[in-house]
């Protein structure tokens, strides 16, 4: 299933779990009665009667209520513990007393009432009703919204990594909860009578939740952020729980003091024990210790708070600090405390997108709740509600369901005519192959909407989509040239699978991608071929021809332009054929010419560290901008400086290559030498190679060009 089938089915089986609750809580006889337990003399007293309480004219407000009179003569005593929150804080003897006079009071008053006995003797008749649905409102609904917050975060999370053990620990723990909170909503928010049958089996699935909360919680921390040993120790320990359970089933020792509320502050204690060997092991991963951190912040502040005030006092014999329904309130520091973290340390490896599902979730549940309010807003017997119901449904309703849908939905379906809309405007307009192996991981994502797309590295024959046996994964294989295949995980947000027809859309678009990137390199062949046959020409015709003027030149002014433009045109063609070349080689190149040109026109030259430069290649291109900048430095000594000495030095150092060009001339800046053409087409040629060029002059000292670029 996908992750938000998942949640969505979690969902429903957590509402009919709910509304199975809801009936039973509204099965027991309700006297409309709120009683307290009266210590001299013993019984119940009366503290305030509901306004449509069946005995609203029979009892009063401070009357003290000692037994139950059945019709048959029958007595029941009503001692001040039957309005216990939690019974099984009551030694065995005394809770199967208990549960014994519920199953009494339960028959007696559903059989007609009988009558109440006061402390003065007095019999006042006793009525029941059914329990009304507005008494839910009350405690049941706050439990249950509890346990909601901590199956909702948890399950939420187990949904969108369903293989992880903490998760799998972390949706156990929200599961408990939810089942903890809304038996202790039956049993502990009664007003006064449930059935001893039912007590005993809601009470028993009770006990069960909690050691289950507590095995599971104190396992996360031995296998998150990662497993401590190989120990099966989050087995051991739900295996514990479930014994722990079973004795106190089999009422085995004094109370349930020993088999439910001692093993859960053991557990707490372990839990800590657990958390500081994470610590220990996570030290030198600050990314995994912030998320222990956060876990341990939010996980045991809310059981700190639980225990103290819930769990501990029982545990030595003492009743709970707080009543249970606020003290169960900590459930939501707990769970609300993960939710928090995922934001801020992507607990679990959940990305944002796990809020976009809660949001897509709740907007499903606005447009049911306002489904719900219009059905019974138009079951109004009135006329004039029937219209009103008409009118906002027509003007407000359907169009703020229609943008409740449009804001939160999602679209399962494949947006091919989008991709291929994509294709047109992106890929077959693209100029080179990398934009093209660049514009491929967006067209899948915007054709599948994966909650997540992963580059792959593969090693062997990868050539056909391929889609994971339970459709949570499909791999498509890599493009023409590459070597990494892209993985994409559940489609549309997580809101489904991939299914055949992915598949099918899959390979369409591999195949329109791949002739885009064969229509390219067709290109890219054809004009190569052109420029090869241009450069050929130009090679043999045009170079033959300065070749022959350098000889027959006249003057040294022609021969050296001659020989400047044989040189340029050799510099073009390397740059043409894209062979890398030797930095040595170049280093050489440049000084065999540097040479020529000095020596005719009475210049002494000074090369320094042509020789030494390691063998590493550069690319044509750069290899020509660099005799370029060499060529025009030198151009501008022999023309403007009157130099009798150069020196070229050529230097590696931190990745960079320094080429510097030093005369021993007087260059006058001044009169606007530095803003020469040559001098901007230097540094032009210099950002062409990710590099500058920066010249300088001093009086005494000549004019210095000095190139730098990266050396790779």
């Amino acid at each position: 299933m996908a992750p938000r089938q998942r949640f969505l089915l979690i969902a429903v089986l957590a509402m009919v779990a709910i509304g199975i609750s809801a009936k039973v809580a509204l099965t027991p006889p309700w006297l409309g009665l709120d009683l307290s337990p009266h210590t001299n003399p013993g019984g119940l007293e009366v503290t305030a009667i509901h306004p449509d309480s069946p005995n609203a004219n029979a009892v009063s407000i401070g009357d003290v209520l000692v037994a139950l009179e059945a019709a048959d003569g029958r007595r029941i005593e009503l001692a001040g513990n039957l309005v216990m929150e939690e019974p099984d804080l009551l030694r065995y003897h005394e809770l199967n007393l208990f549960m014994q006079r519920q199953t009494a009071l339960d028959r007696t008053l559903r059989e007609g009432g009988g009558y109440f006995i006061t402390a003065s003797g007095e019999r006042l008749p006793a009525a029941a009703t059914r329990t009304p649905w507005h008494q839910l409102f009350r405690g049941f609904a706050l439990h249950t919204f509890y346990g909601l917050i901590a199956l909702a975060v948890a399950v939420g999370i187990w949904a969108f990594r369903p293989r992880s053990a903490a998760t799998r620990l972390y949706a156990l723990s929200g599961v408990a909860t939810m089942v903890n909170t809304l038996t202790l909503a039956i049993y502990g928010d009664r007003e006064f009578v449930l059935s001893g049958e039912l007590f005993g089996v809601v009470a028993a699935v009770n006990h069960l939740a909690t050691l289950m909360v507590n095995a599971s919680l104190v396992s996360l921390f031995w296998v998150y952020p990662r497993p401590l040993a190989r120990a099966p120790v989050p087995t051991l320990l739900i295996l514990t729980a479930v014994v722990m359970w079973i004795l106190s089933e089999l009422q085995v020792g004094d109370s349930a003091q020993l088999t439910v509320y001692l093993p859960v502050v053991v557990g707490y204690l372990l839990g800590l024990a657990f958390a500081a060997a994470q610590w220990i092991a996570s030290r030198g991963r600050p990314l995994e210790r912030a998320a222990l951190k956060w876990c341990v912040l939010a996980i045991f502040l809310g059981s700190v708070l639980l225990m103290g005030l819930i769990m501990i006092p029982p545990a030595f014999g003492y009743p709970p600090v707080v009543p249970l329904l606020f003290g169960f309130g900590a459930y939501l520091i707990l769970y609300l405390g993960i939710a928090a973290g995922l934001v801020r340390y992507r607990l679990f490896d959940i990305e944002r997108w796990w809020f976009k599902t809660w949001l897509w979730f709740a907007g499903g549940l606005m447009v049911l709740v306002l489904d719900a309010v219009l059905i019974m807003g138009a079951g109004l017997t009135s006329a004039y509600a029937l219209t009103l119901s008409l009118a906002i449904a027509g003007w407000l309703y359907f169009p703020l369901r229609q943008w409740l849908w449009d804001r939160f939905g999602q679209r399962t379906g494949i947006s091919l005519n989008e991709a291929l809309q994509e294709l047109v405007d992106k890929l077959f307009s693209a100029s080179t192959e990398a934009e093209v192996r660049r514009a491929w991981p967006d067209l899948l994502r915007m054709t599948f909407k994966p909650l997540s797309l992963k580059m792959q590295d593969v090693s062997g024959p990868h050539q056909a989509v391929e889609v994971s046996d339970d459709g949570a994964l499909m791999d498509m294989p890599p493009l023409a040239g590459d070597c990494q295949r892209a993985s994409l995980e559940f489609a549309s947000g997580g809101a489904r699978l991939f299914t055949k027809e992915d598949i099918r859309v899959a390979n369409l678009l591999y195949d329109l991608t791949g002739k885009a990137l064969q229509a390219l390199q067709a290109r890219d062949a054809g004009a190569a071929k052109e420029r090869s046959r241009i450069m050929r020409d130009l090679h043999d015709d045009l170079g033959a021809r300065l070749l022959s003027l350098v000889y027959v030149a006249e003057t040294d002014s022609v021969r050296e332009v001659a020989r400047s433009a044989l040189a340029d045109l050799h510099g073009l063609v390397d740059t043409a054929s894209g062979q890398p070349v030797h930095l040595v080689d170049v280093a050489n190149a440049c000084e065999g010419e540097v040479r020529q040109r000095l020596n005719d026109s009475g210049i002494e030259l000074e090369w320094q560290g042509g020789s030494d430069l390691p063998d590493q290649h550069l690319s044509a291109r750069a290899a020509t901008n660099i005799a370029r900048i060499v060529r025009e430095a030198i151009s501008n000594t022999i023309k403007h400086s009157g130099a009798d000495r150069v020196q070229v030095v050529w230097r590696i150092q931190g990745g960079q290559l320094t080429v510097r060009v030093q005369d021993n001339g007087s260059f006058d800046m001044s009169a606007g030498m530095g803003d020469g053409h040559g001098l901007k087409t230097m540094q032009v040629r210099a950002r062409d190679l990710g590099g500058s060029v920066e010249w300088r002059t001093d009086p005494g000292e000549g004019f210095e060009i000095e190139l730098q670029m990266p050396a790779s």
